[in-house]
């Protein structure tokens, strides 16, 4: 085929056409070219749309118009145009031929003709809502139709409610598609002027909130929307020109409606936006709503949850300056149950006033509402009042009963908290007899033996008696994790521990899971490096009884024989 150059098209047309026919397709005025054996023809938007055609061989290019400066005779600007789009199909088709097979999709898209490649986007955007709506939203914004009103209409679209889904895939949809029209959204909010973010941020979380009244979340998909707003709602805050009481003032009225649980914590996230003076404005508002309600009485739900909504924040206050006084003032207002009245005996007594703490405890002693675990509750508070009027012995014998009750390391390390109690070694011999006695009692594999057995195994690495927990785990059934321990503290003695190694990986493989096979090899392969080169022999054959054994589970086979190939 003849080439085509810019030479040989200003040649035809003349210096001055071949400029404007070059600004013709600068600026795009080729709307339609067609190739057909060797003829090409196109059309050409000019004072009117000009019909193009061009004739290209080995030997000849050349090409007239219909307009009246061709008259269908002469080589003219528009043939100029239609020329120059037709070369560069020509260029995108030599690049398809010699594009690498990554690159040649892309290549091919290249020769399509713009009007093609429109027709097929919309074509397959029609088949996806979230999607279309993004680009919708782009292109609204590239023409400048995007104001806080049509934002508004768009969040509305994007946020329907009353929609009645509980089906995971339902819910997980309708919140991609929230999400997606946010994002694209966000440096549209983000152009706005603060007051007019602000109410947009707002109407969003209270869409949100609404939607969720008929929507079965418990998938959590609603978070990415809920962060993105909150975030963008922290931004828009602190850089409004809101005063500090003004600041305090919106914040309160936020906190005040249930829509407040979808914001970051108020007023904790937004203390450095308040400053010192908005947070002085916001607490007195807190304060002054607190004080002229009445102490809480009965047990409705929505009016506790008042109470509780305004105490919060006075409470966090307290804390974060250590008025133990006042914390006690709080929780006395709002006590209605139980645990209030044994938070209440707490708190009296960190604060010195054991009268009150009594006073308290026996209010809770007489709640008849007591949750299942009110006994251990009940107990604690008493240790705490004993331990406050100094009374040890007291103490230790509670300490002891919860022990000898359901023994753990944790409660042999309770007695040995206890002040004035007895030399550490007569306690230590103690804990182990009883705990020897609560075995030779209980039922084999009984949780009571089990709990005896872990706890005295416990108690000897706890002292790094790692020798007698070694002889107690080649003798007894430990939880996995402690014979893990075990076997690592007596690296000195391999071909004890090596068994000790086996018996874990054996009970992670037959949890039979992916992640319990993966532990099981970890398990391995640290006994491997702990074992000296002596021992490897011995280690290799108990590791091949272990791939015969569980040969049917394949994934831990693979993983096995990948971990040791010098071994396999």
């Amino acid at each position: 085929m003849k080439a085509i150059s810019n030479h040989l098209l200003e040649k035809l047309a003349g210096p001055a056409a071949f400029q404007r026919g070059k600004n013709y397709y600068q600026e795009g005025r080729v709307v339609e070219l067609r190739s057909r054996g060797k003829t090409i023809t196109a059309l050409v938007e000019g004072t009117e749309t000009w019909q193009v055609t061009l004739k290209h061989t080995a030997t000849v290019f050349e090409g007239c118009c219909d307009c009246p400066a061709s008259d269908n005779f002469d080589f003219c600007k528009h043939c100029v145009a239609a020329a120059l789009q037709y070369q560069v199909g020509l260029e995108q088709e030599d690049q398809l031929k010699n594009a690498r097979v990554k690159d040649r999709l892309p290549a091919y898209f290249m020769t399509w003709q713009k009007q093609d490649l429109v027709d097929l986007t919309l074509e397959l955007l029609s088949n996806d809502h979230s999607r279309l709506t993004e680009f919708r939203i782009k292109a609204d914004s590239a023409a400048g139709k995007m104001d806080d009103k049509a934002i508004k209409k768009q969040i509305t679209a994007a946020i329907p409610c009353n929609r009645q889904l509980f089906k995971y895939d339902q819910v997980r949809n309708y919140f991609q598609t929230v999400e997606s029209v946010l994002e694209n959204l966000e440096p549209l909010i983000k152009s706005l002027t603060p007051e007019k973010a602000l109410k947009l941020i707002d109407y969003a979380m209270q869409r949100i909130d609404r939607a969720l009244e008929t929507i079965d979340d418990s998938g959590g998909f609603r978070y990415h929307s809920v962060e993105l707003l909150a975030s963008l709602h922290l931004d828009t805050l602190g850089r409004s020109a809101l005063s500090p009481e003004q600041l305090a003032a919106y914040l309160y009225r936020l906190y005040s409606e249930p829509v407040s649980d979808l914001y970051p914590p108020i007023p904790d996230h937004y203390l450095a936006i308040l400053g010192a003076e908005g947070q002085q404005h916001f607490f007195e508002t807190i304060r002054s709503e607190w004080e002229i309600l009445p102490p809480l009485t009965g047990t409705d739900w929505d009016k506790e949850y008042v109470y509780r909504r305004l105490m919060h924040p006075l409470l966090e206050e307290a804390r974060r300056s250590g008025d133990t006084d006042a914390q006690i003032a709080l929780h006395a207002k709002i006590a209605n149950g139980f645990q209030d009245y044994l938070e209440l005996s707490a708190l009296c007594l960190a604060n010195k006033q054991l009268e009150q703490a009594l006073h308290w405890r026996q209010r809770a002693e007489k709640d008849n509402k007591k949750a299942y675990h009110s006994k251990a509750a009940l107990q604690e508070n008493q240790i705490a009042i004993w331990s406050h009027t100094g009374d040890y012995q007291a103490v230790l014998d509670a300490r002891w009963e919860q022990f000898l009750g359901q023994p753990s390391l944790p409660r042999y390390l309770a007695i040995l908290e206890v002040p004035g109690a007895r030399k550490k070694d007569t306690l230590k011999q103690r804990a182990l007899a009883e705990l020897k006695q609560r075995q030779s009692r209980a039922a084999d594999r009984s949780p009571e033996k089990q709990a005896a057995l872990d706890t005295q195994a416990q108690i000897y690495l706890h002292y790094k008696q790692t020798e007698d927990a070694l002889g107690l785990a080649e003798k007894e059934r430990l939880d996995p994790t402690l014979l893990l321990r075990i076997a690592k503290a007596n690296n000195q003695s391999p071909d004890r521990t090596l068994p000790l190694f086996i018996r874990v990986a054996e009970f992670h493989v037959n949890r039979s899971d992916n992640q319990s096979y993966k532990e099981a090899i970890e398990i391995l392969e640290s006994c491997r490096q702990q074992l000296p080169a002596k021992s490897i022999g011995r280690f290799e054959a108990v590791v091949k009884a272990l791939h015969d054994e569980f040969k049917r589970k394949r994934n831990f086979i693979k993983w096995l024989e990948e971990a040791l190939p010098e071994m396999f």
